[in-house]
């Protein structure tokens, strides 16, 4: 756009007075804009040395004063934070649901804290403290998460603040804390390590833009980005963004010693994390019935993923826990491979056009990185390793910030014409109001275990989880009938499915069809040898009809995988039918320097002791 008149004149007046950012802010201009209008009319050399003479990225040394900087901005960092509080408050009070319950209610683990792998220390520490403080209260738990949301809210804020204006700080914290894709990361319990990873990261990245790179300073930042892969290992690639900030936004990258900090933690981890892979694909068989081992192809999955979280960013409908609805026509394929095209083809173009004209404020350099930062914040999940969903809102919770970042720039641009501030404002106040309804509807998906899947089986109809998930609604209601055939279409979407075999087989056992359920819950060992609950039921079929040889054994096989008090207690009792009466004593003593207070153990100690 053209200068005015009046914007020519205050920069050549507060040129010698004003840094950059003042500069441009005073004048109403991208500070991009300020730097072309310089390289117009000075020299070639006396523009090189104003640019390389740049203040903001501390190369005279001169260190940013964050507590300043809060006091000076603090009116629109608590509307930030009163908005997104406001906007997560209905989700505070939900319940455990999904993996919620197995990683907090039935985690023995939760009692002691034990180190078991390097991934995850973050959020495995937290939940031991959390439970320290108040056991397996949901809220607690979801309250860090909102926490450490709010917190990336106000860093990001503070990175487009200081790097570029107020306006786009606020338009690009604004959306990053209202979106509704991120409530799977914020409102989800088991989702809570990508809003924590990419606090954690952010701090990091805040300490190495805005700091001196002095050795101090580079370690503080690299223990924040260790803190972020410990926290999640789809952290590791974003070791890429420091000297692309550099490339883009320094005019160069820096020596390789900066680095070093940074990749030392990125090697490290990346080693550990290569070696877990064959423990992920068995988890995947285990718990997912996935077979672990299938590639998905490239062709496919990044076309499809990436045009599917642009177009729940633009378009948040269809949000769900399982995104399953991913087959599509050779159409749709066509189209969500041009969108894809499209999108990457702008990057790689902007790359370009920043290249022919080299200086820290390049307008094309800052769509490039922004661009990138999307990318490079999904590139673990979309390796074609059969890992990961194709698709999952949690997923791009940080590479959101790239999207965002790139609508707030366009928004900035509009504010800047002559009379459309006003009106851009008012557009976006309406777009922001929108998407809080959406996010606050999109919490109470998350009320309970029948909410959630009730909301996820009308987005994700073909997943067997959402079948066997509404069979569990069904149970819960007591519709037996529907419950079966719920289970009966999982295991017909996936043969392989152990879990939905032995809820059907517990459905069966209700209604008293005791054949059908031991066929089910045999099936179920069958495929998965580690699910204890149809040992367990199994045991209880057979002690129920007097075959008491048979119930030991399930019971010993579920015992093995969960020696819980409860099925300790069960084992005796059955030892006491078939004689064994000092294995059962031996398992009650047990129990009751364990629990001693345990009155059905002490009664039956004293029963088979007399």
């Amino acid at each position: 756009m053209a200068l005015t008149h009046t914007q020519k004149k205050f920069i050549k007046k507060n040129i010698n007075k004003l840094n950059l950012p003042q500069l441009s802010q005073g004048a109403g201009l991208l500070q991009q804009e300020v730097l072309l209008y310089l390289k117009e009319i000075w020299k070639k050399e006396k523009y090189e040395k104003y640019v390389r003479g740049l203040a903001p990225d501390n190369k005279r040394g001169e260190e940013f004063n964050f507590v300043n900087w809060i006091k000076a901005e603090k009116k629109i960092l608590i509307g930030l934070l009163l908005l997104t509080f406001f906007v997560y408050a209905n989700g505070l009070n939900s319940g455990l649901v999904s993996d919620d319950i197995g990683s907090i209610l039935n985690n023995p683990n939760l009692r002691t804290f034990r180190i078991d792998q390097l991934n995850g220390l973050v959020t495995s520490l937290s939940y031991f403290l959390l439970y320290k403080l108040g056991g397996p209260n949901p809220i607690m738990f979801r309250l860090v998460n909102l926490i450490f949301h709010i917190g990336s809210v106000l860093l990001i804020y503070l990175i487009f603040h200081k790097k570029h204006s107020r306006d786009l700080g606020i338009f690009v914290a604004s959306l990053f804390a209202v979106h509704p894709i991120l409530v799977e990361s914020v409102t989800w319990i088991s989702g809570g390590p990508y809003d924590k990873y990419t606090f954690f990261f952010l701090v990091s990245f805040a300490l190495y833009i805005f700091y001196p790179r002095n050795l101090r300073n580079l370690l503080f930042s690299a223990f924040f980005f260790l803190l972020s892969i410990f926290t999640n290992e789809k952290a590791a690639p974003l070791i890429i963004i420091y000297p692309i900030y550099d490339f883009i936004f320094r005019g160069g990258f820096s020596k390789t010693r900066t680095y070093i900090p940074h990749i030392l933690v990125t090697v490290f981890f990346s080693l550990l994390f290569l070696g877990k892979i064959g423990e992920r694909k068995v988890g995947l068989q285990q718990d997912y019935y996935s077979r672990g081992n299938d590639m998905i192809s490239p062709l496919a999955q990044i076309p499809i993923a990436t045009s599917e979280y642009l177009r729940m960013i633009f378009w948040p409908t269809g949000l769900t826990l399982y995104h399953s609805e991913m087959s599509f026509s050779n159409g749709q394929y066509v189209i969500r491979s041009l969108i894809f095209i499209i999108f990457a083809g702008i990057i790689i173009y902007a790359f370009f056009k920043f290249l022919k004209n080299r200086n820290v404020n390049n307008i094309w350099g800052f769509i490039f990185f922004w661009g990138s930062f999307f990318f490079i914040s999904i590139a673990v999940t979309l390796a074609p390793l059969g890992l990961a969903w194709i698709v999952a809102e949690r997923y791009v919770y940080l590479g959101s910030v790239g999207i965002f970042a790139m609508v707030g720039f366009f928004l900035e641009r509009l504010c800047r014409k002559e009379g459309l501030r006003v009106f851009v404002y008012t557009v976006f106040a309406v777009a922001i109001v929108a998407l809080s309804i959406r996010t606050i509807v999109r919490n109470e998906d998350w009320k309970s275990e029948d909410t959630l899947w009730v909301a996820t089986a009308k987005t994700s109809p073909s997943s067997p989880n959402t079948h066997n998930n509404m069979g569990d609604v069904y149970s819960r209601s007591g519709d037996i009938d529907n419950a079966i055939k719920e289970f009966s279409l999982a295991i017909e979407i996936n043969p392989n499915y152990a879990d939905a075999y032995h809820n059907r087989g517990s459905a069966h056992q209700s209604k008293g069809d005791m054949d059908s359920a031991i066929n089910d819950y045999q099936k179920a060992i069958e495929i998965n040898s580690n699910i204890w609950q149809s040992f367990q039921n199994l045991a209880g079929i057979y002690f129920n009809s007097g075959d008491f040889e048979k119930a030991a054994l399930y019971m010993e096989q579920a015992f093995s995988k969960n020696q819980s008090v409860e099925l300790a207690y069960n084992l005796a009792l059955i030892y006491s039918k078939i004689g064994k009466i000092s294995e059962a004593r031996e398992i009650l003593l047990q129990i009751m320097i364990a629990d001693p207070n345990n009155q059905a153990a002490s009664s039956l100690l004293s029963n088979i002791s007399n």
